[in-house]
């Protein structure tokens, strides 16, 4: 056995986090049986590239019961320009999920940046509550949250959304302690 797997699990923990990404994280299982599944116990968990249909997989195997940090870059699609309404429902309801799955982790930041999921979609996605969330920053292009009426943002004091859409009117009083609102719209979507 190598020298670096009898550390207590607080330092391996130590030596994930430094690696800055949880798809090198998941990596270091090939190392020692030691290592698997260690990854999942990281309270920063930043995803680079990893695809939107493996994210929430990877979300269910977090063990942590609230993370300081979520941050989820979903790498860009493919020229993907006319979807059928079978594959658009399907996008909406990957992205509700993702959204959901985030939510149970109980982030304190949570950012999510998909330059391009699928332009000019329009996404429709119910945007659960983030209980304990200061900081929401969403960079995703054509999505357009609504607001189900148990949805709250208590602890919210930063919001970032660009690209895109929601009832800002309906937003604001469900964010109490809500300091620092920045919205950058949605680019026009490419004609048909």
């Amino acid at each position: 056995m190598d020298r670096i797997s009898f550390l207590s699990d607080d330092l391996l923990l130590l030596v994930l986090g430094r690696l800055g990404c949880v798809r090198t994280a998941m990596r270091t299982s090939l190392l020692s049986r030691r290592w698997r599944g260690l990854w999942s116990r990281l309270r920063r968990l930043v995803f680079c590239g990893v695809a939107l249909r493996r994210l929430e997989l990877a979300l269910a195997r977090v063990s942590c019961p609230a993370v300081s940090l979520l941050d989820i870059h979903v790498p860009k699609q493919g020229s993907l320009t006319r979807l059928s309404r079978r594959q658009h429902a399907a996008g909406a309801a990957t992205v509700g999920s993702l959204l959901r799955a985030a939510a149970r982790l109980s982030p304190d930041v949570f950012v999510l940046t998909a330059p391009t999921l699928l332009p000019g979609c329009g996404w429709e996605v119910d945007l659960p509550s983030f209980h304990r969330a200061s900081s929401i920053k969403f960079d995703v292009v054509h999505l357009l949250l609504q607001l189900p009426s148990e949805t709250l943002f208590p602890a919210l004091d930063t919001l970032c959304l660009s690209g895109c859409f929601v009832e800002v009117a309906t937003l604001v009083p469900r964010c109490p302690r809500l300091r620092v609102l920045k919205v950058r719209a949605s680019p026009p979507a490419p004609p048909k």
